[in-house]
């Protein structure tokens, strides 16, 4: 199971994965290059870089997207005792789109905000300023695709040689600041992007970007996210036995990370009260990826395991719809998770 759905992360993926799947390569490498030209004119250093050259044109361009990012990221009032953190990332967004009217991010883009977040121990969600839980997977989600930019211009002198410090009009740069309720955090960004135009149809582009988080936090609420995040992993040991045993691994993915996080505590709960011969060894969440480790016994194949958890899932959702049908609140926006077995070791008795 792929961390990142859409964002492709690396030098060498990115220039693999956009040779591989363009058509027309020549929109690419005019993209690319005039943008690595950028980097040099703000440097003020020659340009020698072979533009049919993927790998040194997108690390030049990915460096001149950090530099514009970083210097777009919003400041946050910092006071005594905070700790400021700064994380970032760059890449392609194979699946990612600017939010149309319904202002919803894809699923994909939502997906992998979430396990950025995660990756980096920045919360995915908290309190907000007005008192309510806010989801910042989606709020970021929906702040760093913001613009929708042209594709750069055609290589020329006047386009990748200006020396001019002013961006060009095709790299956005959204910035945002989110804050909780008693400001003990505050987690403000910025993306800079272009699109990349993939040869195939007119409207068809990637995008290149690089983001830049900072968190600023008080101790006081780094202990209480610590805290909090032990409630999503779970470890025991493997029970003794003299009989050979299946240790079967499962992965999940949630469409949210309210549910993700509602719904953790309850499912090994379920699934021990439905199929009581399984032992959950193992249960972590990270992001909207839930892994689980389930030991079995031998005359159970891990394709069983795997249907049982899918039932045990399936009947955790239902009761927590119930639950919100009782109390009346908004039934939550459930999708079934896919759940599938990344790996299946039999582990002889007694060892």
């Amino acid at each position: 199971m792929s961390w990142f759905n859409s964002l492709l992360d690396g030098l060498g993926s990115v220039v693999n994965w956009t040779m591989a799947h363009s058509g027309e390569i020549g929109s690419v490498v005019n993209a690319v290059g005039t943008v690595a030209s950028l980097l040099a004119a703000a440097e003020e250093t020659g340009d020698d870089t072979d533009p049919t050259d993927l790998f040194p044109s997108f690390k030049k361009a990915g460096d001149y997207l950090e530099t514009v990012a970083a210097s777009e990221v919003p400041s946050a009032p910092i006071s005594a005792g905070t700790n400021t953190r700064k994380y970032s990332i760059q890449g392609i967004w194979k699946s990612a789109a600017p939010l149309d009217a319904s202002q919803n991010p894809s699923p994909e883009m939502y997906h992998d905000v979430a396990n950025i977040l995660a990756q980096n121990n920045i919360p995915e969600a908290f309190v907000g300023a007005k008192g309510y839980q806010t989801d910042l997977s989606k709020d970021i989600a929906q702040a760093i695709f913001a613009d929708n930019p042209p594709p750069p211009p055609p290589p020329t002198s006047d386009s990748r040689l200006s020396k001019s410090n002013k961006r060009p009009s095709y790299i956005a740069a959204p910035k945002f600041t989110f804050s909780n309720n008693d400001a003990s955090c505050v987690i403000s960004g910025a993306h800079a992007y272009y699109a990349i135009p993939m040869g195939k149809a007119a409207t068809e582009n990637i995008w290149h970007g690089a983001l830049q988080i900072e968190v600023t936090s008080t101790p006081d609420f780094d202990q209480r996210y610590i805290r909090k995040k032990r409630n999503f992993r779970y470890q025991t040991q493997q029970l003794a036995t003299a009989d050979n045993v299946w240790l079967v691994t499962c992965q999940m993915t949630w469409n949210s990370v309210s549910l993700a996080q509602e719904i953790f505590p309850l499912l090994k709960t379920k699934l021990s009260s439905e199929y009581p011969k399984y032992n959950v060894v193992f249960d972590i969440l990270s992001g909207l990826i839930q892994t689980m480790k389930i030991q079995a016994p031998s005359d159970t194949t891990p394709a069983q395991v795997r249907c049982g958890l899918t039932q045990a899932v399936l009947d955790t959702l239902t009761q927590l719809q119930n639950a919100q049908e009782e109390q009346k609140d908004s039934t939550p926006n459930v999708q079934l998770p896919l759940v599938m077995v990344t790996d299946s070791t039999l582990i002889v008795g007694g060892t």
